[in-house]
């Protein structure tokens, strides 16, 4: 290691040791009181602790950037607890902690054989891993794409029918990968969200003649289109100086459809049109500081609940997911006439049966399971 990269190694060490001190002045009160108080914290507490400290950090936002200058500095390539590396200009995820499941195989299998039995088609989809392949990297780090690939054959091999990683970025104007995923955040762009929902249609009518017509394309005219500054969660961790900022590109349609989402796990009811119910938190094209945008669309935290596009005569779907395919699901919404969504990493173990009791109340014309990260399923979807 350089001369320099000694100084300014040691500086940032000063900084954090100083910085540390001075706010455990300030947040041992909180933690002490909420440990007094609150019995369900003493059940986590290390993680509680962790939290009480990040969020209640002086200057937080401030003192990450510093931290992002720093690394950038020292030309740092492996960040934080070793989730993410630096490829050029992209952050690429290093997920060395996820072990091959094979509890999401058997679910994928019993999902397959229930679904058979009520003549219902099952498509996979998984989005492309973001993940370096760099030779100086570890090889333990790198694990990511070798288990989605593993997935991949499995899924194949049961004879589901099935969109993969990098297949999902073929066909004439697909977008690269560096524009696939925002550079600030691990989720798709909008422009990758817009291609998974028209790779999604082509699929269903190729494999099962199952039709979803006028789809969005990019820079739709039917569309108003917003641009917002975009930083993401990656931000939180590093600072906008070392990863850069996004543009958020929103679609608002000109005509936009009425729907009632139903909420089984509340037995909430809203009714209103797709930039009031599907889009959420938005107020004349403008966000509350603050809002996260990825997650503004549909229902974050929400396990289980119903779509229904009052305007539409489309296809009938069930989409189990995790958050990196909310707006797909939403652009699909458009053009769909009903459409349930189960977000397993939500569903708790023993809570019921969403997948069974979707697949009784519903005719569906196809069952669709797309993820982007595994752990999406830790637990039998099928047990009471």
């Amino acid at each position: 290691m350089k001369k320099s990269s000694y100084i300014i190694s040691l500086l940032f060490l000063i900084a954090i040791f100083g910085a540390g001190i001075y706010n455990m002045r300030r947040i041992a009160p909180v933690i002490l009181n909420n440990y007094r108080s609150n019995q369900d914290y003493k059940t986590d507490l290390t993680n509680n602790i962790e939290n009480d400290y990040r969020q209640n950090f002086v200057k937080r936002s401030k003192f990450i950037e510093g931290y992002g200058i720093v690394q950038k500095a020292m030309q740092r390539r492996i960040l934080g607890n070793v989730e993410f590396i630096r490829e050029n200009d992209d952050m690429m995820n290093a997920t060395g902690r996820v072990a091959f499941s094979d509890m999401f195989i058997s679910e994928m299998s019993a999902l397959k054989q229930i679904l058979d039995e009520k003549d219902i088609p099952l498509l996979y989809v998984q989005m492309p891993v973001r993940e370096s392949y760099d030779s100086s990297v570890s090889m333990e780090l790198n694990n990511t794409q070798d288990n989605f690939l593993r997935y991949a054959e499995c899924i194949k091999d049961m004879g589901i029918s099935a969109v993969v990683g990098n297949d999902l970025l073929e066909g004439d104007g697909a977008p690269s990968f560096e524009e696939f995923y925002f550079k600030t955040d691990i989720h798709p762009t909008t422009k990758g969200e817009i291609w998974v929902a028209n790779k999604i249609a082509e699929k269903l009518d190729e494999e099962f003649g199952v039709e979803i017509t006028g789809l969005i394309q990019e820079n739709d005219s039917r569309f108003i289109k917003l641009e917002h500054e975009f930083e993401g969660n990656l931000i939180k961790s590093l600072g906008k100086y070392f990863v850069g900022t996004d543009v958020f590109e929103e679609y608002i349609p000109n005509e936009q459809p009425q729907y009632d989402i139903k909420n089984f796990c509340s037995g909430y009811d809203e009714t209103g049109r797709y930039e009031d119910v599907i889009m959420r938190g938005m107020q004349n094209g403008i966000y509350d500081n603050g809002t996260y945008l990825v997650t503004n669309y549909l229902r974050y935290g929400v396990p289980y609940y119903n779509i229904n596009n009052l305007d539409s005569d489309g296809p009938n779907l069930m989409i189990i997911c995790d958050s990196f395919s909310y707006r797909t699901i939403s652009y699909l919404s458009l053009q769909c006439s009903n459409i349930t969504v189960v977000d397993p990493r939500f569903y708790g173990q023993g809570e019921g049966n969403p997948i069974i009791d979707a697949i009784n109340q519903y005719e569906y014309d196809c069952v669709i399971y797309i993820h982007g990260e595994m752990g999406i399923t830790t637990y039998s979807m099928f047990e009471n």
